[in-house]
């Protein structure tokens, strides 16, 4: 049986000097909204708009494993995949290295979503486009 490599996106963001606290390094809070902007381009690249009234996705949970403080303005690649998915629950996946300076590894993380039936706010099961761009394996590591 063929292993299902999935769709695997890569979205870049700047590191804006707003970004920046006061101890010299980004936030902790923007590496989710890092991974929130690169999960917005997984589903845009899956064709499946988040931002509607049909049913999607819910965050139920986030984590992330700061590896190295961003202490500087540059521009990030967020790599996002999916790599597991439940009835109606399914985890995204994400890596966050420097696009400027090869080798740089800040921070991988993890989301977990619930595909909500908009109407009832109750869980539905996972659409089959969906499953379908799940991977069955790791991709490829940018550490």
């Amino acid at each position: 049986m063929a292993r299902n490599k999935g769709l695997v996106v890569v979205a870049q963001v700047a590191v804006r000097w707003a970004d920046m606290d006061m101890m010299g390094h980004v936030n902790n809070v923007l590496y989710i909204r890092y991974m929130e902007q690169g999960r917005l381009g997984w589903f845009n690249a899956a064709n499946m708009p988040v931002a509607t009234d049909a049913d999607g996705p819910v965050v139920a949970s986030n984590h992330c494993n700061y590896r190295k403080p961003i202490e500087q303005m540059t521009t990030v690649d967020v790599k996002v995949w999916c790599d597991r998915a439940g009835r109606s629950s399914f985890r995204m996946r994400y890596e966050i290295t420097d696009a400027l300076r090869p080798g740089e590894f800040y921070a991988d993380g993890e989301t977990m979503l619930v595909w909500v039936e908009r109407k009832t706010g109750r869980p539905a099961p996972v659409p089959d486009a969906l499953r379908a761009l799940i991977s069955s394996e790791e991709p490829e590591s940018g550490r």
